[in-house]
């Protein structure tokens, strides 16, 4: 029993050793690609031969964050999203964005949270403008996900909350701007009821989590 006591041990703190070795290599290069963005890159390091990419720094972040949720720290990883959203480009500012016709497979990529499907998509597309509403959605898919593996039913609700009353006033503001009055008002008709139906699909959704999770062990 000791020698098995002994190998689970150095396991143990080889996976520790491991966990901080990957942490400080993306703490490194997140801390590069932030003198980047800020322009005070080091005339003698390579970094200052590279324009700084949001897509990059994107993802270096999340697999900061994967990192987290792999050790079962599923609050660190949500931080590192929550940090993440303080960069991201304001979508209310990018209206052309919003009026072009989604891309249905990428959006549907990500409300579903495949992150590597998303992570290789959004590589390929190369900068956020054209894509930053799915990026939106795919934040929220990947923050409820971690919410729920912290049983944090409270935050759920007020994150499902807060989505639909963004998204809601995001696309009233654009509809605001359309210029034939009538197609605004059947747009917004429209809107109204999507809301309402996100709403009653959260609330089956929450009375189906509820009756399960009272039945478990």
């Amino acid at each position: 029993k000791s020698e098995w006591d002994a190998v689970l041990n150095a396991m143990g703190s080889a996976v520790a050793l491991g966990f901080q070795d990957r942490c400080h290599k993306f703490d490194d290069e997140l801390r590069k690609l932030d003198l980047q963005r800020r322009g005070e890159a080091k005339p003698d390091s390579d970094q200052d031969t590279r324009k700084f990419h949001l897509v990059n720094f994107f993802l270096v972040k999340e697999s900061l964050a994967f990192t987290y949720e792999q050790m079962r720290l599923p609050g660190e990883a949500l931080l590192q999203y929550e940090e993440l959203r303080a960069f991201m480009p304001d979508p209310e500012t990018d209206v052309a964005a919003w009026s072009r016709q989604e891309d249905e497979d990428f959006l549907k990529v990500a409300l579903s949270g495949d992150v590597l499907e998303f992570r290789g998509i959004l590589r390929s597309h190369g900068e956020f403008d054209p894509v930053i509403h799915v990026v939106e959605e795919y934040l929220f898919a990947r923050e409820l996900g971690l919410l729920f593996q912290m049983h944090k039913s409270v935050r759920i609700i007020k994150r499902c909350l807060q989505y639909v009353d963004h998204k809601f006033e995001l696309k009233k503001s654009l509809m605001e701007m359309a210029s034939n009055r009538d197609e605004s008002l059947q747009q917004l008709i429209e809107l109204n009821k999507r809301a309402f139906d996100f709403c009653w699909d959260f609330r089956e959704a929450s009375e189906f989590y509820l009756k399960n999770a009272q039945k478990a062990p």
